[in-house]
């Protein structure tokens, strides 16, 4: 790029005068301290810790489409979910209480207030592992039931990180149902139950994914509900 602080001219030379003088400025050597870079299409770079994914579609080759809506990025199966509730608790795999209120669960969940214990949960879903199939307000007949056919939970993996919320049992019914604290077990045994009863009537009928974790992050003592349940009635 030209610089403008060394022109030079040959008109008007005085007598006895050269050309090629500086028509202004000096014509002392500064450098580059007065140069004018042009970076062309470069300047994206600058900015390479701020936008990079947009610097690198930038850079890519563009083609047209006869197919501009992308419905393949728009599908949201189950694993976009990632969510599901806890129907039962055990502490050997062997006896299963799965009414989530009151002092018949206390065993189980007291097991949650100490790091390092190992723990069983079952856990259900309400919404078809198959696609974004779930229950919609007001349309009763394409209800989907918690475990029933099709909503086993299949994300689950070991040494993955889940957190169960937990309510305060002394605390009136409104509060009892918001989270109080909880609770994070590290899964190191996933198995999965699939029975044929839709929709199911105890935790051993329908689909689930019975967890075998240790816990990591405890509890508070005294939160002995699961939040959300408002009765001693099963899950």
């Amino acid at each position: 790029m030209a610089d403008l602080f060394q022109l030079e001219s040959t008109a008007d030379v005085p007598s006895g005068g050269s050309t090629g003088q500086p028509l202004y400025g000096s014509d002392l050597n500064t450098g580059v301290l007065r140069r004018k870079y042009n970076f062309g299409d470069r300047v994206s770079e600058l900015a390479i810790a701020s936008d990079p994914f947009f610097r690198m579609v930038s850079k890519l080759a563009k083609k047209p489409t006869d197919d501009p809506e992308f419905k393949f990025t728009e599908r949201r199966p189950s694993f976009h979910k990632r969510y599901a509730y806890p129907v039962a608790f055990s502490n050997d795999n062997v006896t299963w209480v799965e009414e989530l209120d009151g002092t018949v669960i206390d065993t189980q969940l007291d097991s949650y207030e100490t790091v390092g214990t190992t723990v069983y949960v079952k856990m259900m879903s309400d919404y078809k592992h198959s696609g974004n199939l779930s229950s919609v307000f007001g349309n009763s007949g394409n209800e989907v039931k918690i475990g029933g056919a099709g909503t086993q939970p299949q994300f689950y993996l070991a040494d993955q990180m889940v957190r169960i919320n937990f309510g305060n049992a002394s605390a009136s019914l409104s509060a009892k149902q918001k989270t109080a604290s909880y609770a994070i077990i590290r899964v190191s045994e996933v198995s999965l139950q699939d029975e044929s009863t839709n929709p199911p009537t105890a935790h051993g009928e329908g689909e689930a994914a019975i967890l075998k974790g240790v816990v990591v992050k405890a509890k508070d003592a005294g939160h002995d509900v699961i939040a959300g349940i408002n009765s001693a009635a099963a899950a």
